[in-house]
């Protein structure tokens, strides 16, 4: 769940038109944020009113709490969002460390299109394996790697390599999504 405190958003205004501009275009080509791969579900405000469909919320546990369950369903198979001209308050102000990176000149936009870009290409190998052990579909990745854990070393024998391979590849994706991703990065300029 995305705690209240430290998630990382901004209001559009603090953001020239540049900029804006390049961070639209990065993030309605990236999705990370709503496929499941950093949250499993994300606060909505009370400015959102009522969350309509395709979106699925849930309360919380705190009285008046509503969350948006990850993956978004609104996130289309090519990574577009289906509501994004009117997606809920906390899409439209979160920032990822890959977008505040952006914003702060720390990353050129076609570094940060190439690390969207290895993201996921590698979340797709990963799930690919993944898949052979654990199901994948419309889940996040936090429930799907902790089902695979739990698999421990009971894999199907034959299927041993995989199970040891898609290990080491979901380590290694979240690790990347951490490091690039996660509000809580540290936004640092690469070099």
């Amino acid at each position: 769940m995305v705690p209240r405190k430290g998630l990382k958003t901004v209001s559009d205004s603090n953001i020239d038109g540049e900029a804006s501009d390049q961070a639209t275009l990065l993030c309605t080509q990236c999705g990370i944020c709503c496929d499941g791969s950093i949250f499993n579900c994300v606060n909505l405000v009370p400015e959102d009113g009522k969350v309509v469909a395709p979106l699925r919320s849930f309360s919380g546990k705190g009285e008046g709490d509503l969350l948006l369950k990850l993956p978004c369903a609104a996130l289309d198979s090519s990574r577009k969002c289906g509501v994004y001209p009117n997606r809920p308050q906390i899409c439209r102000s979160f920032r990822c460390a890959l977008l505040r990176k952006l914003d702060t000149g720390a990353v050129s936009f076609e570094n940060a299109k190439e690390k969207v870009a290895v993201a996921l290409d590698q979340r797709a190998k990963t799930l690919k394996i993944v898949n052979q052990f654990v199901a994948v579909e419309d889940r996040d990745l936090r429930a799907i790697h902790r089902e695979y854990l739990e698999l421990g070393n009971n894999p199907d024998v034959n299927k041993l390599r995989a199970y040891k391979e898609g290990q080491l590849l979901l380590n290694a994706l979240r690790r990347y999504l951490r490091q690039n991703f996660h509000p809580n990065s540290k936004v640092v300029k690469d070099e």
